[in-house]
């Protein structure tokens, strides 16, 4: 998903401004190790000094320490999310989003500008009732909110009313043909 046209980093995928390319833990780290390299970062450069690298866990501890450099790349993260939050939940009207990874535990940071630019990106009749949750790590919660994605959708009333008359939803031809449009190309050639 494109959520910067204009930034610079190339993502795996050949594109520029992947939310891939500018949220996921090698970029975080990249970036923290490009601001310890310019000089921009005390912390990290102790941190590299003692550690011998800069992790995703390393960036939200230097959020906590108030390091400029760190608290940036936080912030920037969880805005770039939050925009690609936003863009689902308003197709998707959940009642709630749960976040995670090694960024949001290490950081409340991340999770106060996450939350703050979900609201005010999402429509007001979805963020007055949005919940935001941390996942955690010992819990399924993706899996439970994947699952429960696809029991909404096939017991919506576009298919319900078809696929009860079927006995069935395999078959159905109008849910082979979603389910198709919904696909991967890899999954679909």
């Amino acid at each position: 998903m494109t959520v910067d046209a204009s930034a610079e980093r190339v993502c795996r995928c050949g594109r520029r401004g992947c939310l891939d390319a500018l949220v996921a833990g090698w970029a975080i780290e990249n970036e923290a190790i490009t601001a310890q390299v310019e000089g921009r970062s005390q912390y990290l450069d102790s941190v590299l000094r003692a550690d011998g690298q800069i992790t995703v866990v390393t960036v939200g501890a230097g959020a906590r320490e108030a390091d400029p450099a760190c608290v940036q790349i936080v912030a920037d993260c969880a805005t770039r999310v939050s925009a690609a939050a936003a863009m689902v939940a308003t197709a998707s009207e959940p009642a709630m989003v749960v976040i995670g990874g090694d960024l949001v535990r290490e950081s409340e940071l991340f999770v106060e500008v996450f939350t703050r630019n979900l609201r005010v990106s999402a429509p007001p009749r979805l963020s007055e009732r949005l919940e935001v949750r941390v996942a955690d790590p010992d819990d399924a919660e993706g899996a439970v909110g994947c699952t429960r994605l696809v029991v909404d959708d096939l017991l919506g009333t576009d298919f319900l009313e078809a696929w009860v008359q079927a006995g069935a939803p395999g078959g159905i031809a109008a849910i082979s043909a979603r389910a198709e449009q919904h696909r991967p190309d890899e999954l679909s050639a």
